[in-house]
């Protein structure tokens, strides 16, 4: 490709292994003088060097200085900086990160050349999904009846809760006393019309059961609407084609670490304890996670790539009152990061909508 521009010449493009695009460029002498320009303004105003005040050292000593090719970096970089949309445009690149950019050749009075690596928006080769949906969906769905061995295990957890806390009641300025034994049968409160009306707004036994078992029986169809939306899912993944980028892989890691290292805290362990305890590193885990962590990161493609396909629209109303509900239980939160992810969010659940309505 010899695309010639005023400024810069893209010489090459190339598509290279993890969804990484390389771009040849060359910039001109001539087109780069307005950027040498700019470059050595920036710096003579931010410059502090012995015997001069901060921003008055004169040109040909800040020049002498940096030399001129370091000069001339800077202004490839101004220059980049410019036109990187334009040359994005022109070879119909998608970044996903910042370019990295690495001159190649760079000499006084004569054009500079340079190559950008980019991370770019993997595509994904969809399978028939719709096909792949109606089959997991026609399988027949198991979702058995809540038995009173159910409820009765439910009672028992409650009892025994309620009985814990009695034991750890204390009267003000005491502390709580946590040394008490196993909690006997006879520690247990009476499970009587009484009791349930302590625990919510029931009427009596029955009531209290019967709201048991409509939970315990909408929990088992939750359950098994997940199941089958991971049925679905799966069955695109093993059928769908992309090249997932490192960045992406790296980031849901990172996700997976910091979850991680939340969950081992929040049980009272400090993580490196945790991690001498299993004999492991971070880096032994992040290894161990890496199969789950690419999966995630392709079911998360298919997802936006289907709502791409299926023009799916979402509601503004509502993303923004998700948003404001979030910022006011994570006040610190970015709101432009915590808007994309309920749009992210709001969409992928369309899109399962979409999927698990196929019959």
């Amino acid at each position: 490709m010899n695309t010639t521009k005023s400024i810069y010449t893209i010489v090459k493009q190339e598509t290279l292994p993890d969804a990484v695009v390389s771009i040849e460029l060359e910039f001109s002498h001539e087109g780069l003088l307005p950027f040498r320009a700019k470059a050595l303004k920036k710096m003579t105003e931010h410059a502090e060097l012995p015997g001069f005040r901060k921003g008055k050292v004169p040109e040909a000593v800040l020049i002498k200085k940096i030399g001129e090719i370091g000069l001339l970096t800077e202004a490839v970089e101004m220059a980049v900086e410019e036109t990187i949309g334009a040359i994005l445009l022109e070879t119909k690149v998608k970044p996903l990160v910042r370019p990295e950019m690495i001159v190649t050749k760079i000499a006084e009075g004569m054009p500079v050349s340079l190559t950008l690596k980019i991370e770019v928006v993997p595509e994904v080769t969809l399978p028939d999904y719709k096909s792949l949906a109606k089959k997991e969906n026609t399988k027949p769905k198991e979702i058995g009846a809540v038995t009173e061995k159910e409820i009765d295990e439910v009672i028992a957890y409650i009892r025994k809760e309620y009985a814990h806390r009695e034991m750890h009641k204390h009267d003000a300025g005491e502390a709580p006393n946590h040394d008490h034994g196993e909690i006997a049968e006879a520690d247990l409160p009476v499970f009587d019309d009484a009791f349930v009306k302590t625990v919510g707004e029931f009427k009596d036994v029955a009531d209290f059961k019967n709201k048991v078992k409509e939970n315990l029986t909408k929990e088992k169809e939750m359950k098994a609407k997940e199941k089958n939306r991971l049925a679905i899912i799966d069955a695109i993944v093993s059928k769908s084609d992309m090249v997932i980028p490192k960045t992406l892989t790296e980031n849901e890691l990172n996700k997976m670490e910091s979850q991680f290292k939340h969950d081992v805290e929040k049980m009272g362990v400090k993580v490196d304890d945790y991690l001498k305890h299993i004999k492991k590193t971070i880096a032994d885990q992040r290894a161990d996670w890496k199969k789950d962590a690419e999966k995630r990161v392709k079911i998360d493609l298919i997802l936006h790539t289907i709502a791409d396909t299926e023009k799916i629209v979402l509601n503004q109303t509502q993303v923004e009152a998700e948003v404001e509900a979030l910022l006011k239980h994570y006040p610190g939160a970015d709101r432009v990061r915590t808007k994309a992810y309920v749009e992210s969010m709001l969409a992928n659940s369309k899109v399962f909508e979409l999927l698990e309505s196929i019959a």
